[in-house]
């Protein structure tokens, strides 16, 4: 064997040997577990274990500890909140604005960052395009809530009448404090109103006005048209026929019919029919404060 041969001879096996401890150490790192280095090797579903044991780390930081994991918080829906307080939504919703939780920027309802202390947080609804509020379950347990809840729930119910008389007194007040002359007609007159709630007047112009304290235009005849407004205008003419002092007020004065709702309840038809004929008649909403109730 020559000098030469014999050298390739001792590199293929130096090779070789190398090449076997570096299959070995590999062999030996696979073994290794990848979290817990320390221990064997663990199975797929092991694995997948205590990844999720590494995030759920992750997120609650330092509060996590191995005998007490903290449990994550827990959000409802408004419509939940009121179905499990066995309340309509809307007084729910009226609870959060007045407490001032949450407010109305157009059609969406936004948390304030009183609200967020609250429990509050703000969700997107991708498919409808539309911005929510979902709440930390324990605002169930919210004392200011449920104070308001109580309130709520103690507060006696009104009858129709008494919700259509406090309106117009709400009214009252109203164009009282703007500066109108005020005659609370329909009070004074009670039945024999001849459909005058108010009489309001500044300046030049005068209102026959007639409050509606209604959730929604409940019967069909009640809606604002035509009709409605011929029947109101030839009460008013008979109102002036028999009552010379309204007459002499509303003398050299411009005067209209105004509709007063605590809503808005106004069909699209009515609103057309409003606004085409908007020489003689108006539609105002005034809603009525929940201090005032």
């Amino acid at each position: 064997m020559s000098i030469s041969t014999y050298i390739m001879f001792l590199l293929t096996i130096i090779f070789i040997i190398l090449f076997m401890k570096a299959i070995t150490e590999k062999s030996k790192m696979q073994k290794v577990n990848p979290i817990y280095p320390n221990t064997n090797q663990s199975t797929k579903n092991d694995i997948k274990k205590d990844f999720i044991d590494v995030e759920v780390i992750n997120k609650f930081e330092t509060q996590y500890t191995k005998n007490n994991i903290p449990k994550e918080k827990v959000y409802i829906s408004t419509s939940k909140i009121a179905e499990s307080l066995n309340q309509p939504i809307e007084k729910i919703y009226k609870i959060f604005d007045q407490l001032k939780w949450t407010e109305k920027r157009g059609k969406w309802i936004l948390t304030t960052e009183k609200g967020k202390i609250n429990g509050a947080k703000q969700e997107y609804d991708e498919i409808n395009k539309q911005k929510y509020v979902m709440w930390d379950i324990k605002i169930l347990e919210n004392l200011e809530f449920k104070n308001m809840i109580t309130n709520l729930k103690n507060k006696p119910t009104m009858t129709n009448k008494e919700k259509g008389d406090m309106y117009e007194a709400y009214v009252a007040k109203f164009f009282r404090e703007k500066g109108y002359f005020v005659w609370e007609y329909g009070k004074e007159k009670g039945i024999e109103d001849g459909g005058m709630d108010l009489f309001v007047k500044i300046g030049e112009f005068a209102y026959f006005v007639q409050c509606r304290n209604w959730e929604k235009w409940e019967k069909k005849e009640w809606q604002i048209n035509q009709d409605t407004v011929l029947a109101a205008q030839k009460k008013i003419e008979n109102l002036l026929q028999k009552e010379d002092s309204l007459r002499n007020i509303i003398s050299n004065c411009k005067q209209k019919i105004l509709y007063v709702t605590s809503k808005d309840i106004l069909n699209p038809g009515a609103k057309r029919y409003i606004k085409e004929y908007n020489e003689i008649i108006e539609h105002h909403i005034i809603p009525i404060e929940e201090t005032y109730l």
